[in-house]
């Protein structure tokens, strides 16, 4: 786990990290529960880098072509 965390930073898991906080910092000023769970949601997604369930929406790269 502690590998999953610190290992594999791109951008993407950045802005949601970014996005995420901000989210959560804005609905606490505003006391928005709705916000908060999505930024909750953002945050955990970035943290643990699930964004794709084990990465299932990749497109797989075949140099072959099909006929």
């Amino acid at each position: 786990m502690k590998e999953t965390i610190l290992s594999g930073w791109t951008s993407w898991r950045v802005i949601r990290m970014v996005l995420a906080l901000i989210f959560i910092i804005a609905g606490s000023f505003r006391s928005d529960f709705i916000l908060i769970a999505a930024g909750s949601y953002l945050f955990f997604q970035s943290l643990f880098n699930l964004g794709c369930a084990g990465g299932s929406c990749a497109v797989p790269y075949n140099t072959k072509e099909h006929e």
